[in-house]
């Protein structure tokens, strides 16, 4: 399946021209290594390629293709793939559009550049792209450095790249028709509290987040502010939506005749129905539970359809039911009357019997007629509307009931929608794939339909033939009797059976099938990097996720993450593979609340460890923001006062930090985060202990920016070296780091000659 795998090497050679630059892969058999490419002389791998290393750049919203990796045209006849890369020196993303030809077989399998664009910002510089009927024009969401996400058009014929939107603050998500009618969500204009009548009177306090009150914003912390705009021949208005838009995640659905807009919106935590509690899902029950929180937002994490009136400006509840999950799969019909959602939920109050518990109990794909909202079921929470094809007339759906997604295509007939038995056309087009494994670097292959056939379009990375990899392999051990967990394992390029070396686990989750040069995330993971430092990585498949409500934050997650680490380390011990007493670990957002545990609890000593932007368990972020995800009365049997207190003093890290002497890295990600993690700071500090801080002016919770992924990432691997290998860059600009690093080091060894805590 995989690039390396296969007896053909195809080779990219990049021509330029004075039309573009264009990618020409061209077959050559059997050729001989280059002896001076040995596997010993390549160059050890760094965080810089990491950054720099080609990825898909917009392959979550191809939904338009039979792949996630390439979008069609509508006469099937080209295509597009988005690519992106780091630019360190710039500290920016480079975006690049690649043009091809849909030919039959591929036998010359050419692509063109034929657009490129950076972003300096955490956003994307090319994304959500739609292609327009003429075949030639494309639509999508950009910017270059310093400028404001907009919506823009490209022509493929004539390369000329225009600018559709002139909004002075960013657009997250936008929907146009034929006609060039633009709906969109713009982030609200920045409001200061400190207004006129707040510096006479004061601000009064109630449900704002303590971030956005130190700031002095008006602003909604957890969801931002978002606006719905429309923008057609009469100019830009803004439109009234009853519900709170989210920028980066509510998205517009404009109608085919530019009447309506479906939107999908956060509802208010007030204006919650009671009745949504009784839905049976563990997501929705969770997020209508009270006690979820100290103080409850504003805005619930909730969501549901409005419908938008274009002309009056106003917006009406479509749909008065939770979306779930918030995929937002929207198409709207050709005439304009129904429009079909997914992932919804229906209202349950008026029906019985079995009907009533269905609706209880599952999501479903609806159409519903915007005149009188009459509802016609369409499928459960197996399938999602994808498009609407004009070609065939048909509504394009995925399901994938058996776990591999397959498409069908729908007609109606009446009031009844059924599976329709025609072959559209584009499913003989060849699938656009994405090749990789967890030791294969992705490569693009066109895989022809019937045959199965493959032909190499793209090696992503050809650099990497220059640079030493060291190998990955998934392991398996036992955690508890008739519990096993998987992750996957990067030895050192040059490892040497029988030799222990140091180890750092990772965690937040492993897949066999991707290939993973940081980890899961780029904050914080640097597993090749570390690998090629002489490091051993594990990468851990945590059992629960963060937003598997019901389970997370619960006392059992917790004391189950930490046997996993536990018997990891004991497992990777008896294999002779590792060095017990040089043992790192690494936590990010959810798994910090995990490291930060097991680093007062656990039986292991670990020699360092590293968080970044996390729950913590912590009295501070339970009252600063109610501890999300952590839930206080599985671990604690309450909130930290009274009769709760006593278990929360036994079990919470932060009451607990007196009896850990690993040394910590807190990289805090922004300014307004910096509450998150002062507990643990400030503890060590006042208790002697080795502790490192470092915070960034804006970085993304999933960091975007080159220079902030260094101060990540890079990071993390002279923290580990310094305190696993007692080794130090030889780079001049890090004197500093090191000097206060070896302070650090001199209250390590003075705790050590202390009596530990009891």
């Amino acid at each position: 399946m995989f690039a390396n795998k296969t007896k053909t090497v195809l080779f990219l050679v990049v021509a330029l021209a004075s039309s573009g630059r264009s990618f020409t892969a061209s077959v050559q058999e059997n050729i001989p290594r280059d002896p001076a490419m040995s596997q010993g002389e390549r160059r050890a791998i760094t965080v810089k390629d990491a950054i720099c290393m080609t990825k898909l750049g917009d392959s979550y919203n191809f939904l338009d293709g039979q792949s996630r990796v390439a979008l069609f045209s509508p006469d099937g006849k080209k295509f597009v793939v988005v690519l992106r890369r780091g630019k360190l020196e710039q500290n920016t993303n480079e975006y690049s559009l690649l043009l091809w030809k849909a030919e039959p077989q591929f036998t010359s399998a050419t692509s063109a550049v034929v657009l490129t664009m950076s972003s300096s910002s955490n956003r994307k510089a090319i994304e959500d792209i739609k292609w327009s009927s003429d075949n030639e024009t494309l639509t999508f969401l950009g910017e270059n450095p310093g400028e404001q996400h907009q919506v823009y058009t490209f022509n493929l014929r004539s390369r000329k790249l225009n600018k559709l939107t002139h909004h002075p603050t960013n657009i997250s998500s936008y929907s146009l028709n034929a006609t060039g009618t633009i709906a969109f969500i713009a982030e609200a204009p920045f409001e200061t509290l400190w207004d006129e009548k707040a510096r006479h009177d004061g601000v009064i306090v109630s449900q704002q987040a303590i971030a956005d009150l130190i700031e002095g914003k008006r602003h909604d912390r957890w969801f931002g502010n978002g606006e719905l705009y429309l923008q057609d021949l009469e100019g830009v208005r803004r439109m009234s939506v009853h519900d709170k838009v989210t920028p980066g995640h509510s998205t517009p659905f404009l109608s085919p005749d530019g009447k309506y807009i479906v939107v999908s919106a956060n509802v208010a935590t007030a204006e919650v129905p009671g009745t949504w509690k009784h839905y049976q899902n563990p997501s929705l029950e969770y997020n209508t539970r009270a006690d979820t929180q100290l103080i409850p937002p504003p805005t619930s994490y909730l969501e549901r359809y409005e419908l938008v009136d274009t002309s009056t400006g106003h917006s009406q509840i479509l749909l008065d039911s939770p979306i779930w999950p918030p995929n937002r799969g929207v198409v709207w019909l050709p005439d304009g009357h129904s429009v079909v959602l997914s992932d919804v939920f229906l209202p349950y109050e008026n029906v019985d019997g079995n009907e009533r518990k269905e609706r209880q109990q599952h999501a479903f794909v609806v159409e519903v007629r915007v005149s009188d909202c009459k509802l016609t079921k369409i499928g459960d929470d197996r399938l999602r509307a994808i498009r609407w094809d004009e070609g065939t007339n048909r509504l394009v759906c995925e399901t994938a009931s058996d776990g591999t997604p397959q498409r069908l295509y729908l007609a109606k007939n009446g009031d009844q929608w059924k599976q329709s038995n025609d072959l559209p056309q584009e499913e003989t087009r060849p699938e656009i794939i994405l090749n990789e494994g967890m030791n294969d670097p992705p490569k693009v292959y066109a895989r022809q339909p019937g045959t199965r056939q493959e032909t190499l379009l793209l090696d992503l990375n050809p650099q990497f033939q220059e640079l030493r990899f060291g190998k990955v392999e998934e392991i398996q051990w036992q955690w508890s009797a008739g519990h096993g967990m998987k992750g996957g394992l990067y030895y050192p390029p040059n490892y040497v059976p029988g030799k222990r070396y140091p180890l750092v686990i990772q965690t937040h989750g492993w897949s066999s099938d991707e290939f993973w040069i940081d980890g899961p995330f780029t904050t914080a993971n640097a597993a090749q990097p570390l690998a090629a430092k002489g490091i051993v990585v594990l990468q851990v498949q945590d059992e629960y996720l963060p937003w598997d409500y019901g389970k997370s934050g619960q006392r059992k997650e917790v004391d189950e993450a930490l046997a996993i680490y536990e018997s990891a380390v004991d497992y990777l011990e008896k294999k002779g593979v590792i060095d017990r007493n040089r043992v790192g670990i690494i936590g990010f957002s959810h798994t910090c609340f995990y490291i930060k545990y097991a680093l007062v609890h656990s039986k292991i000593k670990f020699a360092a460890a590293s968080t970044t932007e996390g729950e913590d368990g912590g009295y501070m972020q339970f009252m600063t923001n109610g501890n999300l995800f952590v839930d206080a009365y599985s671990l604690y049997g309450g909130r930290p006062f009274g009769k709760a207190l006593k278990a929360w003093m036994q079990i919470s890290p932060g009451f607990n930090v007196d009896k850990t002497n690993t040394p910590l890295r807190i990289t805090t990600l922004s300014p307004p985060n910096l509450l998150l993690d002062w507990e643990w700071f400030e503890a060590l500090t006042l208790l002697n202990k080795p502790v490192d801080m470092v915070m960034m002016q804006d970085g993304e919770h999933v960091l975007e920016k080159p220079w902030d992924r260094m101060i990540s990432q890079q990071g993390n691997v002279d923290w580990f070296c310094f305190w696993l290998k007692d080794e130090e860059d030889p780079d001049p600009t890090k004197a500093g780091q090191y000097a206060r690093w070896r302070e650090l080091r001199k209250l390590q060894e003075q705790n050590k000659t202390k009596t530990p805590t009891k």
